[in-house]
């Protein structure tokens, strides 16, 4: 619940939805980590398109440089298999 209130907020101070490719920091609350790091991926439809691969790329150049910044010394990735 903390989570989401914080996005929330930063939602609500930004006055716009996030642009895609674009990473923000977030404190983890209750999860097993120290940081939560939050990008908008590309919403794709059919097959992937090399537009589509360079904002999913951005997605996670945004969250390493965020990392770095931000003194965060290993992240993990979320990661599904294609089906």
């Amino acid at each position: 619940m903390q989570l989401r209130l914080e996005c929330a907020r930063i939602m609500e101070r930004q006055g716009k939805e996030e642009p895609t490719g674009r990473a923000k920091i977030t404190n983890a609350y209750n999860l097993p980590c120290r940081f939560v790091l939050h990008t908008v991926g590309p919403i794709v439809q059919g097959s992937p398109v090399w537009e589509d691969r360079e904002l999913l790329a951005s997605c996670y150049r945004s969250c390493l440089a965020l990392a770095a910044a931000s003194g965060v010394e290993s992240i993990a990735f979320c990661w599904m298999k294609p089906s």
